[in-house]
């Protein structure tokens, strides 16, 4: 098999061939992460990022999401996975945007806000969990790239209305508005602020929207698990 190294250089031009199996691709991908957790460059995965072949630059998402804060070093690849054609790649390039940046990554930040209004479902519900989940000085240094986009609005809601969690009024009210950007930042604020308050994302679970519905509803579940496995 040879060193880490050179085992490591082999997988990412195995993942790279064009034609290979699902099988064959799953299997090559997950010792390949292996090997970054134990030390093989995550920068050796830049060739994967800009293939040409779609097989794999899905691959090399899949890699760049299950790092972590440890896909820092390819970091400045994830505008153009975000821009990908393949809902595929977005959906995991926006783990990259969730866990990896630092507010010097507003741009990509914002690149990634922009999705909300993705065509792909799975796209949009990981930007509702972004902007439940990354802090608020991340956020806010996405703002300056918002400037004339709805988002730099409702980004900058979200962040005020996140400030007093105990006022559900703003969260409740845009869950059923008439625009689904809106409806999908509301549904974000109410998981942002579910730890201090709850009611929004009881209301959210309720919403006529049956994304935002079923996103809530599971995240109720999961809380209820939690709850009772600790009792």
């Amino acid at each position: 098999m040879g060193t880490p190294m050179k085992r490591g250089e082999e997988l990412v031009g195995l993942l790279a061939t064009p034609g290979l199996g699902r099988d064959e691709i799953g299997r090559a991908a997950n010792e390949l992460l292996s090997a970054l957790f134990a030390g093989f460059p995550v920068t050796a995965l830049v060739p994967l990022l800009r293939s040409e072949n779609t097989e794999a630059v899905k691959a090399g998402a899949w890699l760049v999401s299950e790092l972590g804060e440890g896909a820092a070093p390819v970091i400045g690849e994830i505008a153009a996975l975000l821009a990908h054609p393949q809902a595929y790649v977005r959906h995991f390039a926006l783990d990259a945007v969730i866990t990896a940046t630092t507010e010097a990554d507003g741009e990509l930040i914002a690149g990634g806000i922009r999705l909300v209004d993705d065509p792909n479902p799975g796209v949009r519900e990981k930007v509702i969990r972004l902007l439940s989940v990354i802090p608020a000085a991340r956020l806010a240094a996405a703002l300056p790239h918002l400037i004339g986009d709805t988002g730099h609005e409702l980004t900058t809601w979200l962040l005020r209305e996140a400030e007093h969690p105990e006022e559900a009024a703003g969260a409740t009210a845009r869950l059923e508005s008439a625009d689904p950007a809106e409806r999908r930042f509301a549904a974000a604020l109410a998981l942002r602020i579910a730890d201090h308050n709850d009611e929004p994302l009881a209301r959210a679970a309720e919403a006529s929207d049956p994304d935002i519905a079923s996103l809530a509803a599971f995240v109720l579940r999961r809380r209820d698990r939690r709850r009772r496995r600790s009792r």
